[in-house]
Order: structure tokens, then C-alpha cells, then sequence
């Protein structure tokens, strides 16, 4: 069964049990606020020419520490749908919108698309490795590296998911399933739209794994533990991160300890975050053969719209070969 159907089918049955519930649709497309770069992208391409969906938090700003200015919340306040990720990634946001209007429908994307969350780990270094630098165990599958004494955003698993493909799908036929609801005049449209989002996405997603082949087994650190989902769908390992939670920077102490690691592991790059300070990158790395590359995990750079999401996927791959496997054709 090809994406486009599976999607159909999950969308058809699902209105099939609204029945009389059904009713008259507005004029107008429901107004859609989506929380970050990555989710709004999404819900554009599903949106298509019905409508446009509103970006609350614009690129450049740390999913984990923004704050919502008085038009940010009006927005919050006025919206049909609202779709974020969770207060595991969007933590002050949590409070916003538990207080939002009885009218408003909420998608909380870790929690509502059925996909399987991957628990958090440790800073520092996660695994033992073997002489080659390689992990000596699947560090993202069920969770058995977890993080000790911290809980990123409240939470013990983390809440990246957007960065596979695969979870992108879901996000896409549930997204078509609230707007349907809201607005049945287009449901048939959304429908469409997510069929050809998922084919695309599929697309991607085979690219993706050509890309990052000769990357795999290569060890690496991330700035903090933002990329299990990425590092798992493609085969990669990532043996580490710099902090805990990007909210607190690591004790000098901390720093010491990844530094003889690094070395010790033969990591070939740590990869910093652009919303973060870059110099804590840099001294870690000082005297090492060590290389620096960067990871977005919002894809900042990117204009908002439906080409969003592919541009940040495609340019987190595209930096994890050139800083692993420099000169790559």
C-alpha cells in the first residue's frame, strides 16, 4: 500500500465516524498557528492553496526558551487549530496554551500521532566504545541510555520527532485529520495535499539514506541531544553530547571529561547549534584534529513554507557528510 493510500484510508474512515456531526463549514480556511519552523512547514504543504498556516516562533529563536510577545499570544488566543510539538521541546509555551479557549483544538504532536518516542540520554559520552571508536550498542533504541538525574523539558523521552521522515508522515495524515474536521468543505483537498506531501516525504527519505551512507559509523558529539530520530533512521553514531539541556552550560569539569573522551573515542567532529554559544565548541575542540560542524535542528535558515522542511533535512545531511567525511563526492 503506497503512502497516498495509506493516508486516503486513514482520513476516510476517520470522517466516516463523524457522520451528522458534520457540519456546516465557514466561508473561510480555520486559522492555524503552527509553533516552530519545522511543524509549520508540514502543516503548510497539507494546508496548500487553502490556506495559510501562522509561524508563532520565528527561525533563529530556541524552541526551548522562548517567550511569547503579547501579539504571539493573541495569535495563540485567535487560532481554530493549534499545533506544537509538546512542553517536552516547547516548555514555556505549556502554560499558554492549557489556557487557550474551549474552541480551539490543540495537536500535540509527541503525544496524539501514535509515534513511538525515543527516552533521552545521558551528557557526556552515552556508550563504552571498542577500539574503533564505534558504539558498541544501538544507543537509540529502546531507550536503555537514559538520561541520569535530569529530565530535558520535564520529560524523560525526547521530543525531537519531527526529524525522521517516517514521523513526518504521521504528522502529515494527522494534520489532515483535524483540519478535515474543521473544515470538511476542503477535507477532500487535505487529503491531496498529504497524499503528495507523503510521496515527497518518501522521496526524501531515500535520498537522505544515499546521502549519509558513507557518514554511518562514524563517531561524532551533537551540542545536546537533539538528533536521536535523525541519527537512528539513518544508521549514524553519535556518541555524545556537550550539555544536558541547552538551557545550562556544562561545568569546566564536563568539558575536560568530553575532551579525553573525544580523543580517546576518535570522534571525528562535534557539531555545535547556531542558537547556542559557538566558542564552547570551539574550546572544547582546541589542540584536537577534532572538526567543527553545525546542526540546526529548526532549520533556521529556512524560508517559512512548505519547502521547509526538506531544506532543514537536506542540510543537516548534507553538514553531517562534509564534516564526517570531508572531500566526499
Amino acid at each position: 500500500m503506497t503512502s497516498g493510500t495509506t493516508i486516503r484510508a486513514c482520513i476516510a474512515a476517520f470522517l466516516s465516524t463523524l457522520g451528522a456531526s458534520i457540519w456546516t463549514p465557514a466561508a473561510s480556511a480555520p486559522v492555524v498557528v503552527a509553533t516552530i519552523l519545522p511543524v509549520h512547514a508540514l502543516v503548510a504543504s497539507v494546508m496548500g492553496e487553502v490556506g495559510q498556516p501562522i509561524l508563532l516562533l520565528p527561525p533563529g529563536f530556541s524552541e526551548h526558551t522562548a517567550a511569547l510577545k503579547p501579539s504571539e499570544a493573541k495569535a495563540l488566543a485567535d487560532a481554530d487549530l493549534v499545533v506544537w510539538v509538546g512542553d517536552g521541546i516547547e516548555t514555556l509555551l505549556a502554560k499558554p496554551i492549557r489556557t487557550l479557549p474551549k474552541k480551539t483544538t490543540v495537536v500535540t504532536l509527541s503525544r496524539d500521532t501514535g509515534i513511538v518516542l525515543i527516552k533521552n540520554r545521558a551528557g557526556g559520552l552515552w556508550e563504552t566504545h571498542d577500539d574503533h571508536g564505534t558504539a558498541a550498542g544501538k544507543h537509540a533504541d529502546s531507550g536503555r541510555a537514559q538520561r541520569k538525574g535530569h529530565k530535558h523539558g520535564h520529560h524523560d523521552d525526547n521530543h525531537h520527532v519531527w526529524l525522521d521522515p517516517d514521523n513526518a508522515k504521521k504528522i502529515v495524515t494527522h494534520i489532515a485529520r483535524a483540519l478535515a474536521r474543521l473544515d470538511p468543505a476542503n477535507a477532500e483537498r487535505y487529503v491531496v495535499n498529504a497524499e503528495a506531501t507523503a510521496i515527497r516525504l518518501d522521496r526524501l527519505d531515500r535520498d537522505l539514506q544515499a546521502l549519509l551512507t558513507p557518514a554511518r559509523a562514524i563517531p561524532f558529539v551533537v551540542f545536546h541531544d537533539a538528533f536521536p530520530y535523525f541519527e537512528r533512521r539513518y544508521g549514524l553514531n553519535a556518541i555524545g553530547s556537550i550539555t544536558v539541556s541547552p538551557e545550562q552550560k556544562p561545568g569546566s569539569k564536563r568539558v575536560l571529561d568530553i575532551r579525553r573522551k573525544l580523543t580517546a573515542a576518535k570522534a571525528a567532529c562535534v557539531f555545535g547549534e547556531p542558537q547556542y554559544d559557538a566558542s564552547l565548541v570551539r574550546n572544547l575542540v582546541e589542540g584536537t584534529p577534532v572538526r567543527i560542524g553545525t546542526l540546526d535542528p529548526l532549520g533556521s535558515a529556512a524560508a517559512p513554507g512548505p519547502a521547509a522542511y526538506e531544506s532543514l533535512m537536506r542540510t543537516l545531511a548534507t553538514a553531517i557528510r562534509e564534516c564526517l567525511v570531508p572531500g566526499a563526492s
